[in-house]
Parts: C-alpha cells; sequence; structure tokens
C-alpha cells in the first residue's frame, strides 16, 4: 500500500485486488509525472478523460475534475471503484465508460498511460479522434524502457504537435496537440484455423495468429463428451472454446476474461447457436461453485 498526500488530503492507494507483493506499486513515475503536469499546466480543467488508469489513481485523485474513466478491464473497474469508496468520494463524480462505444461529448484534455500493445494506443488515439477540441492537448505517459521510434510515429499519424518531456525517474511525457483529421478505421484482425474465420480487437493477445500454445493444446485437447459443460478462462479471442464447441456442438461453454476487447471478440467467434454464455470479470466468485 502507498500513502500520499494531495492536495492536503492523505490517500491509501494500493494495486488491487491486492496479491502480497510489497514491491508493486499502484502507479509508476509516468503518471507520477502526468498528474504533476496537468496540475501544473490545466489546473481548471474538467471532463478531462483518462485511459490504462489500471488501478484508478488518477481517477481518485482527480475525482473533483469529473473525470470520464475508458475502462477496459474488470479488474479495472472494481480497482476505481475500491479507491472511491475507501476514501469516501462519490462515485457519481467519475463517469466510466467502455472502449467499445464511442466518447459522447468533446474532450479538451486526455490522459494516457502507454499500454503494453501500439495497437492499442492507437484505438485510443482512433477512440479519441472524433471528440477532441482542436485546442485539445493529449498527455501520454510512459517508463523511458518502451519508448520506441514507432510511438512517435504512430503520435504524428494523429496529432500536428508531438513533444516528449525530459527523463524524470526513468520515465516520460508525450505532450500531443493539433489533432489531425482522422477516418475512424478497423480497430481488429482477421485470423483464420484449420478453416474457421475470427477476428479480434486490437490489445487481443497474439494478433497476427493463433499463438502456438493454443495451437498446441488444441492438438492434443479431446473433443468434450456430448452436452457437458466447459470453461474457457482467460479466454481471449475464444479460440479454445470455438474448436471444443466446433467438435461437440451441443457442449455448452462459459467464456470468461477480464479484458472487455477480448470477451467482445470471442462474442463475435463463437457460432450463433452455439450454447455460450459470457462473463466480463478477473476472478470466478460469481460462477456457481462445481459447475464445470
Amino acid at each position: 500500500m502507498l500513502t500520499i498526500s494531495y492536495q492536503n488530503r492523505p490517500y491509501q492507494l494500493e494495486r488491487f485486488p491486492y496479491l502480497g507483493h510489497s514491491t508493486w506499486l499502484p502507479w509508476t513515475t509516468a503518471e507520477q509525472q502526468a498528474l504533476r503536469y496537468v496540475d501544473e499546466h490545466f489546473p481548471a480543467v474538467q471532463d478531462l478523460v483518462l485511459y490504462q488508469d489500471r488501478f484508478g489513481v488518477l481517477a481518485t485523485l482527480w475525482a473533483n475534475r469529473k473525470p470520464r474513466v475508458v475502462v477496459t478491464h474488470a479488474s479495472h473497474q472494481a480497482a476505481l471503484a475500491h479507491h472511491l469508496k475507501q476514501h469516501q468520494i462519490d462515485p457519481a463524480l467519475v463517469t466510466t465508460c467502455s472502449l467499445l462505444d464511442p466518447l459522447e461529448r468533446a474532450v479538451p484534455l486526455a490522459v494516457l498511460s502507454l499500454p503494453k500493445s501500439l495497437e492499442l494506443l492507437d484505438w485510443y488515439f482512433q477512440h479519441l479522434s472524433a471528440q477532441l477540441t482542436p485546442d485539445a492537448t493529449v498527455v501520454v505517459g510512459f517508463m523511458t524502457k518502451h519508448f520506441t521510434p514507432r510511438l512517435l510515429a504512430l503520435a504524428e499519424q494523429y496529432f500536428g504537435q508531438v513533444e516528449q518531456s525530459r527523463a524524470w525517474k526513468k520515465s516520460r511525457l508525450l505532450v500531443l496537440r493539433q489533432p489531425r483529421p482522422h477516418t475512424q478505421a478497423l480497430v481488429q484482425h482477421a485470423l483464420t484455423y484449420q478453416g474457421l474465420s475470427l477476428v479480434q480487437y486490437y490489445g487481443v493477445f497474439s494478433a497476427q495468429h493463433i499463438d502456438y500454445a493454443s495451437q498446441f493444446l488444441l492438438d492434443h485437447l479431446p473433443a468434450p463428451a456430448p452436452h457437458s459443460k466447459g470453461l474457457d478462462l482467460a479466454c481471449g479471442n475464444g479460440i479454445l472454446g470455438v474448436v471444443l464447441q466446433h467438435r461437440t456442438p451441443n457442449c455448452s461453454v462459459t467464456y470468461l476474461d477480464d479484458f472487455e476487447p477480448a470477451l467482445a471478440s470471442a462474442r463475435r467467434n463463437v457460432a450463433p447457436d452455439a450454447s455460450a454464455t459470457f462473463h466480463w470479470s478477473y476472478h470466478l466468485n460469481d460462477l456457481p461453485a462445481a459447475s464445470f
């Protein structure tokens, strides 16, 4: 747990769910640097939009700014709710949005932490582009070890002005202005596996092909028994469950993933007549015991 003082108020912040590792902090120095930059340069801006605030720290500290938080993970949503409740902050101050739905109104300021996938960052930029005001600023925080020239190239596709901050505690900021007009494009890949056609959204594991571990598993996994029930845990694009239901059409499968675009990919790949349920979660607590 991390205890900090922000605007003369103490906050106790933690990774949620807590996994017991004392060195795991709930935010990076890149997020700390973004907090300082925004407070210095945009002290009065309300209704800013946050992406990749994985443990809800920035949304909690900036709750009085009435931020919109684009939530991609069920664990992210739970962490945010946990921190707001812990600090007795009215949850109505913070609006959560889905990456799968368009933003509803103009965006004057957005703050992003760099995701692991540049394709997911591309999707974030596309999601923003339709609603950025002409004078909007987008702040992207990242650790210097994750810098790649492709990051600058991607930013320059969406913004006419791309500035990089000086390094601070092994982190930097990209400050992006002058949003360029941008045509909305597909944020998904088309994949094939043994005659099956699949799609998956940007940011879902193994973008270009079905990963080799899943292929290896499917080569050795027997077909389910008729009318059996299965759980595709951390389902990704749903390839395991889809193939098993193809082999045994009358079996039923529950698809579960923490990452909402992964679960949305699985929904698109499962046959319309298949017996399937979809569960957006990072745990199994809501599923009936001994049900699989």
